[in-house]
């Protein structure tokens, strides 16, 4: 277990075991309460952080103290909290009113637990449940037509993959039953998914230069100067890198939306994670009119309707940027953006490569004519020594090529502020529409 990452203590590490993280949903009220006894060079500390589910919330570091002060200051607020003792949460039991104990161990459901180690792919985040979900009412002969305990089940089903649980719904109808639930997809998404809110948009490229240093080109046309703004209120961002609109409750809707916000999630982590290790960005290689280079970003964000946003409902009303950004789209509602209904191409460099049809020179080319992935998603071109990287770059588009068709590529805020923002994306799943969001500066 690793020590709470807002926790400001320098080299400090958790001693025998003693952090736990509970939960208490009371009415309206959904909150959590984490206890660590921490201990560095100096002695031991007693870290507690609380609040709001989905919020950073309040914190405090008592210490250094005496390894004993400290034990019985731990096990004190973990008993007052909880009504539990420590030496005894094996048979934790729930009171009324009070913290509940939030397993984090060999996948835990309740209070089974299995003590095996599954092998996730890397771009999956673990992220323990920090909500208190309502059991489903199943069948009552449900359970006398099943092997294991639904209980196990359950923490079987969260470790697998997507794909393969949606496999598991056509095994039989008491899984199928268990896996058309919402109980089971929001265990699923805070099991495989960190969904808590990034605070820090420091190292996140154009989202940190949105939120602070922009170039603004319309104060003369606004009555007040001091109201200039990007986007209001700012997208959030969960810990899992994906940007979404200010507010979004990822576990609302029915089954169907949550199935898609899971594939969605796979998609955009790993697009991000790829495109990031491959040296990917948004950059000058397909228009002599731009400038730098910008990181790429996830985007997603829900949308029920058959065809994509126009420019002016994904700017006005998902976003809510500056009346002065989508001015143009506000005079142009009509304005599709650059919708295009075909694959996207993408070009490689013949130079050092395999002759093949698939790879182009390195030249500049009319986007109008051949729109390409490549405008978003810019690899460095590979020399001699960096084979590996084509040939993952090459894998990498012709993964994204299916996935991103039909697409939608909106600018925002051309000749208005600078770097601009830049959207591309399509239908992923049910529900849901994302792709990349990153920027251009105009020369």
């Amino acid at each position: 277990m690793m020590m709470d990452e807002h926790c400001e203590l320098k080299n400090g590490e958790i001693f025998q075991n003693y952090a736990c993280l509970l939960n208490c949903v009371d009415g309206k009220s959904d909150k959590f309460y984490r206890i660590q006894l921490l201990r560095n060079v100096n002695g031991f500390h007693v870290w507690t952080r609380w609040g709001r589910n989905g919020t950073e919330g309040q914190s405090k570091l008592e210490g250094p103290i005496s390894q004993a002060d400290a034990v019985k200051n731990f096990e004190r607020k973990f008993m007052e909290k909880t009504k539990n003792a420590w030496n005894k949460r094996e048979q934790f039991k729930a009171v009324k009113g009070k913290y509940t104990l939030v397993e984090r161990t060999s996948g835990c459901v309740g209070k089974v637990s299995l003590n095996i180690w599954f092998e996730l792919p890397e771009y999956i985040y673990w992220q323990p449940c920090t909500h208190t979900l309502q059991k489903p009412d199943l069948p009552a002969d449900l359970s006398s037509n099943m092997q294991l305990p639904v209980d196990i089940l359950y923490t079987i089903f969260l470790h697998l993959s997507l794909r393969d649980v949606l496999r598991c719904v056509q095994v039989c109808k008491s899984w199928k039953i268990l896996l058309n639930d919402k109980y089971f997809w929001k265990m699923y998404i805070q099991r495989n998914f960190d969904l808590g809110i990034k605070c820090d948009f420091s190292n996140e490229g154009p989202m940190a230069q949105w939120s602070d240093k922009w170039h603004c080109y319309f104060e003369d046309d606004v009555d007040n100067k001091d109201d200039i703004y990007v986007m209001r209120p700012f997208p959030s961002m969960w810990n899992c890198r994906v940007v979404h609109p200010h507010g979004l409750d990822p576990l609302s809707g029915d089954v169907k939306t949550l199935q898609g916000l899971c594939r969605s999630l796979e998609i955009l982590i790993y697009m991000r994670n790829e495109s990031s290790r491959l040296g990917m960005c948004n950059d000058t290689r397909c228009s002599a009119k731009y400038k730098g280079k910008h990181d790429i970003c996830a985007v997603l964000f829900p949308w029920d309707k058959e065809d994509l946003p126009t420019p002016l409902e994904l700017l006005d009303e998902i976003f809510h940027f500056h009346p002065q950004i989508f001015a143009y789209y506000f005079n142009y509602p009509n304005d599709m953006g650059e919708l295009q209904e075909n694959k996207l191409n993408f070009h490689l460099v013949r130079d050092n490569t395999p002759d093949s049809s698939d790879y182009e020179e390195d030249e500049e080319h009319d986007l109008d004519e051949k729109p390409c992935l490549n405008r978003i998603c810019e690899m460095d071109f590979p020399d001699k020594d960096t084979m590996q990287k084509f040939e993952d770059c090459q894998k990498f588009y012709k993964w994204l090529q299916p996935i991103m068709d039909p697409s939608l590529t909106v600018y925002a805020g051309e000749e208005k502020f600078n770097p601009v923002a830049v959207f591309m994306v399509t239908h992923l799943a049910p529900g849901w529409v994302g792709g990349a969001l990153t920027a251009v500066t105009y020369t």
